[in-house]
């Protein structure tokens, strides 16, 4: 995990909803669009939740409200070759949570 986000995300789940707010409207438009690229990114690509719903939903209004031209990406970047393996000569894949084995 990118060590600025963890960070970033850290103070965000310690912040009650008054405070994110502030904090969301106080932020530039380009470290909220990284923030949100990067919350789609855990999510999509392994199915995680690092942030409350409502919170994630706040970022993208206040996205919304400071750029209402903004158009939100839906999804992310798949990337779906996790890890590779070799055991015994034959290599173990894991893609999106399914092992494969190739001999």
């Amino acid at each position: 995990m990118n060590k600025d986000f963890h960070d970033t995300l850290d103070k965000i789940n310690k912040m009650n909803m008054a405070e994110l707010k502030e904090y969301f409207i106080e932020e530039n438009l380009p470290v909220l669009y990284k923030l949100k690229s990067y919350l789609d990114d855990i999510y999509y690509n392994t199915g995680e939740t690092t942030v409350e719903d409502i919170k994630y939903d706040l970022l993208k209004d206040i996205i919304k409200i400071k750029d209402p031209k903004y158009i939100p990406v839906i999804g992310a970047k798949l990337n779906l070759l996790k890890k590779i393996y070799c055991l015994d000569g034959e290599k173990i894949i894991i893609l999106n949570n399914m092992l494969l084995v190739l001999n």
